[in-house]
């Protein structure tokens, strides 16, 4: 089989598949039982009693967001994986392909950002908050005292919003995707997921064809 369109038709099938939109289905459906309990805790009138669900439930939805951006993390790098092979496949044949440059941060950025202030696709920034949430409990410095991977998440997600010592950094990140209003609708991350991977899989394909490789 050509090996240009095996590679595509991955990226084709990771744009249509419909398994994230099930698991933030899911997780949204959870998000959605957490407000629930806060209303209910909230009709008791007991301020302590309030106090401490609202402090548990949010905790909880913090870490459903941080499921959500981890499960999306997870198609992202579907669909990065066989761009990546693309890349190198063609290199081989002696074709340098132009619709990204080939490298993860590249590729991501193919798409619009997600605001017109902030350099960040929708995949960017679903995929800074999936590494914060992670690997924050390992940062044991100041934020700024940072290096490597850790230093670039910490640079991204600031510029998106959040702060070092937060509790409600994953919140935040959900709020900069446009879901402020009710963050049980998580599921609405996969749209931007499968935005992005249809917008790749056109565009290499468009290139592919262009190429004769296809």
């Amino acid at each position: 089989m050509n090996i240009y369109l095996m590679l595509i038709t991955l990226i084709r099938f990771r744009a249509q598949s419909p398994t994230l939109e099930r698991v933030l289905t899911s997780l949204g459906a959870a998000v959605g039982a957490c407000s629930e309990a806060i209303t209910q805790a909230k009709e008791s009138r007991d301020p302590e009693f309030i106090e401490t669900v609202v402090e548990e439930e949010c905790d909880v939805v913090e870490n459903l967001i941080g499921a959500a951006f981890v499960a999306g993390q997870a198609e992202i790098t579907g669909v990065i994986s066989p761009v990546m092979r693309l890349h190198k496949r063609a290199a081989t044949d002696g074709h340098i392909l132009t619709s990204t440059d080939g490298t993860k941060s590249g590729i991501m950025r193919l798409g619009t950002p997600v605001r017109p202030s902030l350099p960040y696709s929708h995949v960017e920034v679903i995929n800074a908050f999936a590494n914060y949430f992670k690997h924050h409990d390992e940062w044991h410095v100041r934020w700024a005292a940072l290096t490597g991977l850790a230093k670039q998440t910490a640079d991204t997600i600031m510029a998106l919003g959040a702060t070092e010592g937060s509790t409600g950094n994953l919140r935040k990140g959900i709020e900069v995707l446009g879901i402020a209003k009710k963050y049980a609708d998580l599921v609405n991350v996969s749209g931007m997921v499968s935005d992005w991977a249809n917008a790749v899989f056109t565009t290499y394909e468009s290139e592919l064809r262009r190429l004769g490789s296809i």
